[in-house]
This record gives C-alpha cells, structure tokens and sequence, in this order.
C-alpha cells in the first residue's frame, strides 16, 4: 500500500496536473447536524469549517498493470485526485493495486489497516457483485460499478454503487419519453398464438432468433414478442390490433442489446406499445418500410392522377417526362416528411455515426431520444462533430454535465488538468470526481446525500436503497449546437417545444459555467438552468481604429548627367 499526500500527483493519460485557478465548490464534511446545517446556510463559513477537521483518507482500489480495466481506473483516479486538490480541505490519497487473484476482502483490510476512512472502488462488476455478497463490509465503501441485486437479497449496510452507465440514462430518457406520448391505444387483441404487438425486422435487418434478442431478457421484459421474419410491423401484428406507439432502432451488438433492453424494461412497465428494428449496418441507406410515413388515401389519390396526366402529356419528350416525374417526386416526399408517422417517438441504440446516417430518412414529426452513446461530440472543435450535429437536428439526448459545459480552458482552470480528449474519458474523469464528494460524506455515515456533480444530479437514500440515482443532463441538438434544457420542457406531449439557441452548451465560458455550477453544500434539489435562461453574451470589444502607417516623404531623384 502506497500512502500519498495530501495533494497526490497521479499521473494522468492527458497531461501533467496543475494547481487549480478556480477554488471548487465546499465539501460537506461536518459530523454535527449543527455544523451540517451552517455549510448550508453559509457556504463561505462551510469552508472555514471544513478547515478546522481532519481530512478524510480515502482508499481508492485500482486496477492490476495488467488488467484491460487499468486505463479506465487510471482516468476514474485522475478525477478524484483533481476533485481532492480543489477542495477545501484535500484529502490523503490512499492507491490500492487490485491484482485479480487477491480477493476484494483482503483489499479492503489492506485499507483498513492503512487507516483509510472510506473506500472507492472497484471498477470490475465481478467484483462489485463480490461485495454485495457479503453480509458485512468493515468500512464504508463507494463502488465504481452497479449490479442487480435481487430483492431478497440483503446488501451491506455500509455499501453503496454509483456508475456513468448507458443503462441509466436508457432508462432516464425514456420515462421523459413515455410523458410525450399520445393517450394509450386500446389494449392489443390476442391472436391464436397468444401473442400481441410484434417486434418486427425489416428485410434489410441482420436476422435473429425467435422471441427476444440475443442477451438474456431481464424479468420484467415483455413477452409479447412475435417471430422475427422479417415482415414490417404492420405485416406482422395482428389485424385488429393498434399501431405501437414507439419504435427502437438497435444494432445486433451487445453494447447496443443493452441499451435496447434498458428501454423495453421502461416501456413495458409504462404500458407502452413497441416495435424493434435491427439494422443491418451495411444497408442504412436503405429505410425499414415500417418507418415511413404514408400519406392518406386521398392525398395519395391525387398524386396518382398527376401522374398519369403527366405521363400521357410528356409521352413524346422523354426528358421532360423525366424532369416532371422527378419534380413530382420531390413533392410527395415533401407531403410524406410533414404527414403523421407511423410512431409518435423513436428511439436510438446507435453510436452518434450510425445515428446521423439513418436520421434524416425518418418522419420529421417523430420524437428522436438517445442517450449519450448519441452524443455527436462538441461541433465548436471538430468539423466531424459539426457535421454530425447538423445529421441529428431535433435529437434529445442524455449526458453527463462535464462533457457539454466545459471547453479546454475553463476545465483546465476548474480542475487544475488538461480536459481529456475522448468523451468516454471525460465521463470517467466526472465518475471519479464525483466519487470523491460521494466518498467524503459517506465516510462521516450521512445516509441522505445529494449534490450536483460531474456526471450528472446525485442523490441516495442509502435506507431506501444502496444505488446512488443519477440525473443526467438534457441536451437538444439545434441549429449544429448542443443546447442544455429543462427535462420539463422536452417532456411535454406533443411537438418538441422551440428551443432558443442563445448560447451553445458546449461553448459556455468560465464565468457562465460557474453560474451555472451548484455549490455541493447547497443543492439539496435537482435544479439546472436552461438555455433560455442564460445571460446573453457580451458583445465583442470595438476594436480601435487604426490608420495607415505614415510613409517617409519619397526621396528626390537626381537627373543623371
């Protein structure tokens, strides 16, 4: 076991820490409810406080030199240690190599006899399903991962889990979802088979097996599933029955099921119709019929007509046969993108790339959700990102605070250290910052917690339940920027609400960002501006003006002899 001091110098995959310009927000550290309740009156005497105690030794479990998971706790860690040497009070860094072969117990007495207060860690979901199969832990614990835990299963008391999974915010994004939707149709009628609803796979989907996908389905999944033939949805329901409300697009990869499953599980439970499309990754330009708006019999009557009146008129010019049948084209597609779709919402299982090439194909009406697997990257450093934000007009996605709101300089000024370069890194950056805060007050027994952290809005009630909740932030894809919204406002039923552009959550500067920023010790509530609130920028200093250079009077010539 390696002791550290208190400001540890860790180094990170980035680049070298530096002492942070910008203090962080207090810590609530205090034992007494007396002196809890001051940091949250005052947050300037919260500091003065914090001052006065002993900082808290935190054990931090890290992956083996030879584990795949080595990178992925080296960022967690730069976090922490960041979010440690901009508090108040920094804390003594404890970092616990986590070989596979030494069991979690002996770990975690390792850190107790180095006098640690709390542990972080660890980062493997095996070995967090270890931990909560113990009956006790000897020390408050906050592990990097989230396991299901059966009901009747008892887990340590002094156990908690907090992670940036994709799950969640699945899950998170389509209970805002489900609020948007029209009134439920009547239930579907059964067929002989005793099914109802379908979850279709267009011809151009890859094929799976009857039933369910290829993950095991959780529990509480739907099980009025038909087989996966490749038939349309409407080919494939039964007559009688209502159109499903929703539709998820996926890919046949596991990382994808996930997602796909997170979302069933909150449409099943809602009562929610659905269909599933699998997509075939080398025919996305190619639209799953059952995606596509129709027009209605009249409207389509009358395209028809023009046609043959067009065809009889031009039947001797076959150039402006061709000319007039393209314009006419042109104009039914027009009349299908504003018509009703066939699915109120459309849900996306698809990396950002994936996403913006299907995109623009789909029913303008639809309601597009995602998660941050979504997240096209910030449009005001990479042209490739800009391109891929304009591909995702009007798509609402979940994601961590610390990617959208921080650009290279006011991160490096808020945490002392240069921005990581990925977006997954920089969500595993706001895991371990936000670990750190966890940490601290787990460490005093505070079994209500709620702050505004890095990834996201967290709270735990640790007697109702050992998961810290996360509350992502929502983004809306608008105009190429990625603008910050009230959950409210995107879950309202209907169309999806204007949204004014006047600042970019991507491009907000140091002073907004700490506007927009909580102080720990005084969010008891889950509360983020929205992009209409924000201040208007500055206008840009007038330059002075400045006249030409003043040239020296040209020299006389003299005429040659």
């Amino acid at each position: 076991v390696e002791t550290i001091p208190e400001a540890p110098a860790i180094e990170t995959l980035e680049a070298d820490s530096a002492e942070s310009a910008l203090p962080s927000a207090p810590v609530q550290a205090a034992p007494a409810p007396a002196a809890a309740s001051a940091l949250t009156a005052d947050p300037n005497h919260a500091v003065a406080v914090a001052k006065t105690m002993r900082p808290t030794t935190i054990a931090m479990l890290l992956p083996a030199d030879n584990s795949p998971f080595l990178s992925a706790g080296k960022i967690v860690s730069n976090g922490l240690v960041a979010a440690s040497k901009t508090s108040p009070v920094p804390a003594n860094i404890l970092m616990i190599e986590s070989p596979d072969h030494v069991p979690v117990d002996e770990l975690i007495d390792a850190a107790v006899a180095s006098g640690a207060d709390v542990v972080v860690g660890p980062l493997q979901r095996e070995r967090v399903q270890a931990l909560v199969a113990k009956e006790k832990l000897p020390m408050p614990v906050v592990a990097l991962n989230a396991v299901e835990v059966p009901i009747q299963n008892k887990v340590p008391e002094n156990l908690l889990m907090m992670s940036v999974s994709t799950e969640t915010e699945a899950k998170y994004v389509a209970e805002l979802a489900v609020k948007t939707l029209p009134p439920k149709p009547e239930p579907a009628a059964i067929s002989a088979e005793g099914t109802a609803g379908s979850t279709p796979t267009p011809a151009l989907a890859a094929p799976t097996e009857t039933g369910t996908s290829d993950m095991q389905a959780a529990p509480e999944a739907p099980s009025t599933e038909v087989a996966q033939t490749g038939a349309t949805a409407a080919e494939a329901a039964p007559a009688e029955a209502p159109r499903a409300q929703v539709a998820i697009l996926t890919l046949d990869r596991p990382w994808e099921r996930r997602i796909e499953e997170a979302y069933k599980r909150v449409l099943f439970a809602a009562g929610v119709t659905y269909d599933v499309y699998v997509l075939n990754p080398e025919k996305l330009s190619e639209l799953p019929k059952g995606l596509e708006a129709t027009l209605d019999e009249e409207t389509s009557e009358y395209f028809h007509e023009r046609e043959k009146i067009i065809r009889e008129t031009y039947k001797d010019d076959p150039r402006r046969l061709k000319r007039q049948l393209r314009n006419l084209e042109g104009e039914r597609r027009a009349k299908i993108a504003t018509a009703e779709p066939p699915y109120a919402a459309i849900f996306f299982a698809l990396d950002a790339q994936t996403a913006s090439l299907i995109r623009n194909r789909l029913p303008q009406k639809s309601r597009l959700w995602a998660t941050s697997s979504s997240n096209p990257g910030d449009p005001k450093t990479s042209s490739s990102a800009a391109a891929l934000a304009y591909d995702l007009e009007n798509l609402v996605f979940t994601e961590s605070p610390i990617v959208v709101r921080y650009d290279a300089q006011s991160f490096e000024a808020r945490f002392g250290t240069a921005m990581p370069y990925s977006l997954a890194a920089k969500r595993l950056f706001a895991l371990g910052a936000d670990a750190y805060e966890m940490a601290q007050q787990w460490a005093i027994g505070r079994p209500i917690i709620q702050f505004h952290g890095e990834s996201g809005a967290l709270e735990v009630d640790r007697k109702a339940s050992p998961y810290v909740k996360r509350t992502p932030q929502t983004i809306v894809v608008k105009g190429g920027h990625l603008v910050e919204v009230e959950p409210a406002l995107v879950s309202r039923p209907g169309a999806l609400p204007p949204i004014r552009e006047k600042k970019p959550a991507a491009t907000l500067d140091v002073e907004s960002r700490e506007q927009l920023r909580v102080p720990l010790a005084v969010a008891p509530t889950v509360t983020v501006e929205t992009a209409e609130d924000l201040p208007p920028a500055p206008p840009p200093p007038a330059r002075p003006a400045q006249s030409a250079p003043e040239l020296p009077p040209p020299t006389p010539r003299t005429p040659l002899e």
